[in-house]
Order: structure tokens, then C-alpha cells, then sequence
């Protein structure tokens, strides 16, 4: 016979609770006198969260290695997958400088102002570097994004995002500067 861990009872002398309810993704069943706690997830609902959320949206992860569950931000997540760090937030208005790890500025500012991001300098970056109206006022409040030094875009010193939820690819150049591309 096998060998019960020390926290489970065998043959209590009393019944299991009449009113058993599970609760969420908890299911709770009785089969031919046996309980069974289990867990499914036909009870959540399908939906895709804002981006704004993704530092504290989490998900279940099970390690089949290690029998054991943790659970990881949808950011970490997403930089696991695609190998990209996690998008950079701007929820400021002001001047934005960003830095060779960013992949994505998502500009979300929470006071209706005019902005700008400052992009490193091109040879520092791996990928392209999105920057894209997360609010979606750049018709109001436009976002202009400029270079490191002299380097230009397609031979522009400064490009501006003026459409709600507009959004440009910055490509970098061996040569130094950058290429531009409509997200």
C-alpha cells in the first residue's frame, strides 16, 4: 500500500461537511463516496487586458520538473516570448529620454499635455523602438519624438505623432540614425 503523507486523515470518524461549495475555479464533487477537489478555468471570463496593466496582471504557471505552481506578470511573460523587454509606460508629460532596452514607449499621459521622447543614440539598440499613443490625444496633444545628436529619421530631425493612438516604428541604421515605419 502506498505511503499517505502525514496531513491527510485516513478513516476519520466523522463525515465530510454536507454543504461543500467550491468557489471560482475550485470545484468540489462526490463520486461513488469520494471527494474530489479539483480546478478548471471554464469559469473565467476571455478578455485582453490594457497594457497599462500588465505589471500586475499575473498568470498561473505550473513547473511539471518541480510539482510546483508560481505565478509570473504578464510583462516578465511577454519578455520571455518574444525576447523583448517589457513596454515602457510614459504616464508624464514632459520630455521622455529613453534608454537602449526599450522596445516600446507606450505614452499614456495622465494630464492632456503635449510630449516628447528623446531616442538614444541608434547604435545602442538592437530592434526597432516603437513609440505609440496609449491615451489616445495625440491629436490634441501631440507627441514628438527626436534624436540622439545629429541623427536623423528618413532626414528628419523630429517625427510627430498627431493621430489618436498613432504609432511609428523607429528602425536604427548600421550607419547611424534611423528608418521610420507607420505601426
Amino acid at each position: 500500500m502506498a505511503q499517505l503523507p502525514s496531513n491527510i486523515r485516513v478513516n476519520a470518524q466523522f463525515p465530510f461537511p454536507s454543504l461543500v461549495q467550491g468557489s471560482g475555479p475550485v470545484t468540489i464533487t462526490k463520486q461513488n463516496g469520494v471527494w474530489i477537489v479539483g480546478w478548471g478555468v471554464t469559469q473565467f471570463a476571455t478578455t485582453v487586458p490594457p497594457a497599462t496593466d500588465y505589471a500586475v496582471d499575473t498568470v498561473l504557471v505550473y513547473n511539471a520538473t518541480t510539482k510546483t505552481f508560481f505565478n509570473m506578470t504578464l510583462n516578465a511573460l511577454i519578455g520571455i516570448v518574444s525576447g523583448e523587454t517589457a513596454p515602457t509606460i510614459v504616464t508624464a508629460a514632459g520630455t521622455y529620454n529613453s534608454v537602449t532596452t526599450d522596445s516600446r514607449i507606450l505614452m499614456n499621459k495622465t494630464v492632456g499635455a503635449a510630449s516628447s521622447v528623446v531616442l538614444a543614440a541608434s547604435a545602442g539598440y538592437s530592434g526597432p523602438v516603437l513609440v505609440k499613443d496609449l491615451k489616445g490625444d495625440a491629436d490634441t496633444h501631440n507627441i514628438t519624438v527626436t534624436f540622439n545628436g545629429a541623427e536623423k529619421a528618413d532626414g528628419l530631425s523630429s517625427v510627430v505623432i498627431s493621430t489618436k493612438y498613432g504609432a511609428y516604428w523607429f528602425n536604427p541604421l548600421a550607419s547611424g540614425g534611423w528608418y521610420i515605419t507607420v505601426a
